[in-house]
């Protein structure tokens, strides 16, 4: 009988494959591309669903395929549970600059404390959406304009599958944190959830995925679900929020 994880990972296969431009069938599993929006990494990366090998074999298969395909950066995402444990010990490979493992947080129990009921939170469309992030990626410095542009094209294609919502809570006439929420069947994700740095602490963040998960329940979701990095502060809002961490999305790459 399938478990929570196992659907929650079937929804993350699908949501990567259903967004990209071309799937590339390969003997470790699918390369995705995405030609016109070439700097958007969960856009243009490789799936991983089998490898026999260690990882620097693994990674030079990947660099072969992703740069026949024009790819400048790399990007490896390895859902299965096993192969991820197996070689997350040999990660990041030489030459290849960052690996991540990304918990896979479910939504179980309830809410330590309610959401502050001062914080206004509005669901959006995506251009209003996108517009709100603009500020943010230029306060950050984390994007330049391209890459910036690029993303906003990115929430654009999601929201025109009408598997999205959008979500924001206003600061001082800011949206100042975010989140998507995506719903396929009875799997929904929180996805995309930023703060602006001076907004941080403020209860902006809870507010906003309580209402994502509020509004998931309403939609008929079962499982709602987040990805939080292992060793980032976040996971520890999210276990307050009732999410629990059941397994690991393993991913591992180098920029372009």
């Amino acid at each position: 009988m399938a478990t929570e994880l196992d659907h929650v990972l079937a929804f993350l296969r699908e949501a990567y494959r259903r967004r990209v431009a071309h799937r590339i069938p390969t003997s470790w599993g699918e390369l995705l591309v995405t030609d016109d929006l070439p700097r958007v990494y969960d856009l243009n990366l490789a799936l991983v669903e089998r490898w026999d090998g260690d990882a620097v074999s693994l990674a030079a298969e990947l660099e072969r395929a992703s740069a026949a395909a024009g790819l400048r950066h790399r990007k490896a995402v390895v859902l299965d549970q096993e192969l991820g444990e197996r070689l997350a010990p040999q990660l990041p490979v030489p030459s290849w600059t960052w690996a991540d493992r990304n918990l896979v947080m479910i939504h179980r129990r309830r809410y330590d404390r309610p959401a502050g009921l001062s914080v206004e939170v509005r669901e959006v469309d995506v251009e209003d959406f996108v517009r709100a992030r603009e500020p943010l990626r230029r306060a950050t410095g984390e994007y330049d304009e391209e890459t910036a542009r690029q993303l906003g094209d990115m929430a654009r294609r999601v929201g025109a599958t009408g598997t999205a919502r959008f979500f924001v809570a206003v600061a001082d006439g800011l949206a100042a944190s975010s989140c998507e929420l995506l719903r396929e069947g009875v799997v929904a994700q929180i996805e995309d959830l930023e703060t602006f740095p001076q907004y941080r602490n403020r209860g902006l963040a809870r507010a906003v995925v309580h209402r994502a998960v509020e509004e998931a329940d309403r939609d008929g979701a079962r499982i709602t679900f987040l990805l939080a990095a292992e060793d980032d502060w976040p996971q520890q809002l999210y276990r307050k929020l009732g999410f629990e961490a059941a397994g690991v999305e393993t991913t591992f790459g180098r920029p372009g």
